[in-house]
């Protein structure tokens, strides 16, 4: 994943609390994210969602 994938996929995770994880998954496949990149983002959704603002989680 890119930096800029990167960026639009922790926004995402961080802002979308109305998308069930599957929908996640295919909107970041069609954005061009590797499917097993997509489901192991998304496994960490709540991290973002729950965030720390002093200290926000990122995807590796």
């Amino acid at each position: 994943m890119n930096i800029q994938q990167r960026t639009w996929a922790e926004d995402v995770l961080s802002n979308d609390e109305s998308s069930t994880d599957q929908e996640l998954v295919e909107h970041f496949v069609k954005g061009g994210i590797d499917r097993d990149v997509a489901v192991a983002a998304v496994a960490r959704r709540m991290e973002f969602l729950n965030q720390d603002l002093f200290n926000p989680p990122h995807l590796a």
